[in-house]
């Protein structure tokens, strides 16, 4: 399940970077940490290190909350698809400073990172959906974990 969610989601975020780029010509904002390692204030090996971050601090850490808490306490009120949706939003809008921020600071323009916020919203939907279909929470886990790890060393590959 995780392997299909890793290449699901590395689908997703590729065809969205596809589409937003060369269909409506907008290009998606960067995350600060990228942002930062771009300019030379970081140093790229920081990406590197960021891999085992994310597959075992971000990763666990976020779909506890967005996964666990959040969509999971949502079940009793709404149904399974509406609290995927709703914790998606969430997870987004929690994401939402670091990109607009960033989209400010590069180019004075916010619909590049809301560009990216809502990439980052889409690619919660499938987290959240292997959650609801699996009620495992591992499972979200270590797809989010991979992803960001494999887009960690993408990143860094290409810098």
């Amino acid at each position: 399940v995780s392997v299909l969610g890793v290449v699901g989601l590395i689908v997703i975020s590729s065809g969205i970077g596809w589409f937003q780029s060369a269909v409506i010509g907008i290009e998606g904002g960067s995350h600060s940490i990228l942002a930062q390692v771009e300019s030379g204030q970081l140093n790229p090996e920081l990406l590197l290190a960021l891999i085992p971050i994310s597959i075992f601090c971000i990763a666990p850490g976020e779909e506890l909350i967005f996964r666990y808490v959040v969509q999971k306490s949502l079940y009793p009120h709404l149904s399974k698809l509406y609290s995927v949706i709703v914790a998606s939003l969430i997870f987004g809008s929690v994401h939402l400073p670091t990109y607009m921020l960033q989209s400010v600071l590069n180019d004075g323009s916010l619909l590049a990172g809301g560009v990216s916020v809502i990439t980052v919203m889409i690619l919660s939907l499938g987290l959240g959906y292997i959650y609801a279909r699996t009620e495992n929470l591992l499972l979200p886990i270590i797809t989010h974990g991979a992803y960001n790890g494999i887009v960690f060393a993408n990143l860094y590959m290409t810098l």
